[in-house]
């Protein structure tokens, strides 16, 4: 039976106590088969297990289905411990490509990714690349898919579940017909705005005259709008300046898809950007690489950096940091952690500076860096063998640990079961020792499931005869909702805290009982 409970949140006293050891790699998978396998997107599931999308060109080995084109875009379901539940392979006569993916509220999964095909599994296409979303049920049959572009090239990069129950997609768009309106010239960003059927609800593309795009991702804010990430080499258009050649560029968008602000950041030289956050005070933290040592760019080791930017609520740049050695480092994804501070993947070929274990591979290794709340840097890691190791994606696990995903081609080092070629390759480290103090192994409850979307059930070891008190805390430590439970909870095991109203990311779950405080972490997907 399930009573509904109050939540109280407390302002709570940090002491971060870091312990600046990078935590030990649990277990790693090299998947795919003999030809060119990437996995570019991870996600935690409500199941303990993960989702991963990515691209194959394999029809062995792992892989199962492959369409006969160029490439397949490829989804992989594994468990707890990186064993393989399911794979399904997605496309047609061409080329596929998976870029993005997330859990839905029933359980599914939503798919961003790009096609040049017209067969198959895809129908719709507008010609050359299209704008490709595909919908899974849990067991990884495709229940609807959707083509979105123009007669040019068009792709999608990131995709986010919208409080409204439908999706905001981040892409590149090269065309100026079909769905496209408003094209700049060259390439543009393009945010695209379905519902929950895949029905295309509003579309801008975003830019100048000259090349903006790349990689871009988007996230629904605190005020129901949208802020955007990618790189912009114009000066017109939807972009007021430009500092040199391409710039870490960031737009803010309300609920329509209008800009409220942009602002370009950089220097003389190359810098982009990647991943964007908005953090509990409203402000953001974006990051991407910088070749540059001018502008708004300093402390640059050398040829391309990881490079982590904080903005103020309106855009005004605040601080800056530049990450790694005198070879070229480029950081591809972030995340917050428990204690407010950051992790981040890329891939590093510098042995230098602030990169150490560099493993000697032509083409780098996947590199791993930990921030605390004002980007100083808490510990990093190399991982890889001898030959081409990157990351394109982490996450932070329900047990305080990170799940990332790349792409391999060695068969030493901290590599096994390579199948030749480059494989998918996954990667999951243990719980990260910075940050808030838990005392899991005493709580007299558990929390299921972890991650959750919805809602998340304490379970109690035994009924309870006091009161009990409970507290939430976002990543940086502050209090999301402040409620309180009247009454005791009597003769009943088991809770329900709904989340629905919660923005995905890491959050601090603390419960009073009998004068004595628990901690869990909680992941919302």
């Amino acid at each position: 039976m399930y009573r509904s409970i109050l939540v109280m949140l407390l302002n709570m006293s940090v002491g971060y106590g870091w312990a600046q050891t990078a935590p030990p790699i649990e277990w790693q998978r090299s998947l795919g088969g003999s030809e060119r396998d990437f996995a570019n997107s991870v996600q935690p599931t409500a199941d303990g297990g993960y989702i991963i999308a990515g691209t194959t060109s394999s029809s062995n080995g792992d892989v199962v289905g492959y369409h006969g084109g160029p490439s397949d875009a490829w989804v992989v379901k594994l468990d707890a411990v990186g064993m393989l539940e399911w794979q399904r392979t997605f496309g047609g006569p061409g080329s596929d490509e998976a870029s993005a993916v997330k859990q839905t509220s029933d359980g599914g999964y939503i798919v961003a990714a790009a096609s040049n095909a017209n067969g198959g599994d895809v129908t719709g296409n507008h010609g050359n690349w299209d704008l490709w979303v595909f919908k899974l049920d849990m067991n990884g049959v495709l229940e609807w898919q959707k083509s979105y572009g123009g007669s040019n090239e068009d792709s999608g990069n990131s995709v986010e579940l919208t409080g409204d129950g439908g999706y905001i997609i981040a892409g590149e768009t090269r065309s100026a017909d079909g769905d496209v309106t408003n094209y700049h010239g060259a390439s543009d960003c393009w945010l695209v705005k379905i519902d929950g059927n895949g029905d295309l609800q509003w579309q801008h593309a975003l830019g100048g005259s000259g090349y903006d795009g790349g990689f871009l991702t988007a996230h629904q804010n605190n005020d129901g709008g949208y802020v955007m990430v990618g790189s912009s080499g114009s000066a017109d258009g939807d972009v007021t300046e430009n500092q040199g050649n391409s710039d870490l560029w960031v737009v803010k968008v309300d609920d329509s898809g209008q800009v409220h602000w942009q602002r370009s950041l950089g220097g003389s030289l190359d810098d982009n950007g990647f991943s964007i956050l908005q953090i509990a005070d409203g402000s953001y933290i974006a990051a991407g690489y910088s070749l540059s040592n001018d502008g708004d760019v300093s402390g640059n080791h050398g040829a391309f950096d990881y490079w982590v930017v904080k903005l103020g609520i309106d855009g005004t740049l605040q601080w800056q940091k530049c990450l790694g050695g005198t070879s070229e480092d480029s950081g591809l994804s972030m995340q917050q952690t428990s204690d407010g501070g950051y992790v981040l993947t890329g891939w590093t070929q510098s042995d230098d500076g602030q990169v150490t274990g560099y493993h000697g591979g032509q083409f780098g290794d996947a590199w791993v860096v930990r921030l605390d709340p004002d980007g100083e840097l808490l510990w990093e890691k190399t991982i890889g063998g001898s030959a081409t190791d990157r990351a394109f994606d982490i996450q932070a696990t329900a047990d305080g640990g990170y799940i990332l995903t790349g792409m391999s081609n060695s068969n030493d080092g901290d590599i096994t079961g390579n199948h030749g070629g480059y494989d998918a390759w996954i990667v999951k480290l243990g719980p990260d020792d910075v940050g808030i103090a838990e005392n899991e192994a005493t709580a007299p409850f558990t929390l299921y499931p972890n991650p959750a979307t919805d809602a998340v059930t304490i379970s109690f070891d035994r009924a309870s005869t006091a009161p009990v008190q409970l507290q939430i805390y976002d990543a940086a430590g502050r209090s999301v909702r402040t409620e309180l439970e009247t009454t005791p909870i009597m003769g009943e095991r088991d809770v329900q805290v709904f989340l629905g109203d919660l923005p995905a990311g890491i959050y601090e779950l603390r419960l009073n009982t009998g004068g004595q405080w628990y901690a869990r972490r909680l992941v919302k997907l």
